[in-house]
């Protein structure tokens, strides 16, 4: 029986390990994909300062001393407004550049989701075993048009075009603004499925390896199994951490005194805590591909 026991202990070990081996690769690919899209946001995000810049010089925006007094820029002629312009065009131009090349593995991250209609660009990272075990983000269309309606046709030719201009540019740098920041979030997400994933796995490789009773192996995969795979994915929370860690300790005590006693507790063995929730359900462990997006399943 403790035979039969211990295999299929083993083997529960083996599916938690495959599922936080795939989480962390979900998650490391994912990260990669964040990181390009927020790097092409970077790029936007640059254009729309200088846009900023420009509008502000052709709005003849007061300027402040540094004693705290104020003053109005003189007119600007008709030559240098053009120039300010010219230079205002171009930089939408690389704008909607970066929008429409910025992409990962075939997938378009910065012209929203062209199955949709263009719409926002919605993306789903699966870190756990389960379909509610996943991190989002909403990348919407970063071309200055979708950032900004009034963007595309602004000019800095007078003063009340480039005070337009002005809102509009602010306008944009809000949604860009927006987006870089659920890029991190997601980003810090699944940073923490990453981390997670590569202590726990190392925790339980060791454990798995040692020599310890079948009932205490099956003890700390009901752990395993109930406080580390959390909302979102893999979350190290409520002492889940210091638990595992105290059981490999002890663990490793017994096993240098010639192995855990006969006819010991298991749950003793936990400090008194014992978990009864199965194991979660192993994760696809096909290859990361590319995210799931645009409703899909």
């Amino acid at each position: 029986t403790s035979d039969r026991i211990a295999v299929a202990a083993g083997a529960q070990f083996g599916r938690q390990l495959a599922e936080l081996r795939q989480a962390a690769a979900n998650a490391t690919a994912g990260s990669a994909l964040l990181d390009v899209a927020d790097a092409g946001l970077s790029q936007i995000e640059t254009g729309l300062d200088r846009l900023d810049v420009l509008a502000n010089i052709a709005a003849r925006t007061p300027v402040e001393r540094a004693d705290g007094s104020r003053y109005t820029p003189n007119e600007l002629s008709a030559q240098d407004r053009a120039v300010l312009d010219s230079e205002f065009r171009e930089i939408l131009a690389e704008i909607d550049e970066v929008a429409s090349s910025t992409a990962f593995n075939g997938i378009d991250l910065l012209s929203g989701d062209a199955e949709a209609g263009g719409a926002s660009l919605e993306l789903t990272f699966r870190t756990g075993g389960t379909a509610d075990r996943s991190v989002s983000v909403t990348l919407a269309d970063s071309a200055s048009e979708s950032l900004s309606a009034a963007l595309p046709a602004a000019n800095l030719l007078s003063d009340a075009g480039a005070a337009a201009a002005l809102v509009a540019v602010e306008e944009a740098q809000g949604n860009v603004g927006d987006s870089r920041a659920a890029i991190r979030g997601a980003r810090a997400q699944l940073n923490t499925v990453e981390t997670a994933a590569g202590e726990v796995s190392a925790i339980v490789e060791n454990v798995r390896e040692m020599k310890t009773s079948p009932e205490t192996v099956i003890d700390l995969s009901r752990v395993v199994a109930r406080q580390v795979t959390e909302e979102g994915g893999l979350n190290l929370s409520d002492g889940a951490q210091k638990l595992l860690q105290d059981v490999l300790l002890r663990m490793s005590v017994a096993t240098a005194n010639g192995g855990p006693a006969s006819g010991g507790d298991a749950v003793e063995d936990f400090g008194g805590k014992t978990a009864g929730a199965p194991a979660a359900a192993a994760v696809n462990e096909a290859s990361f591909a590319a995210p799931e997006h645009g409703g899909a399943g």
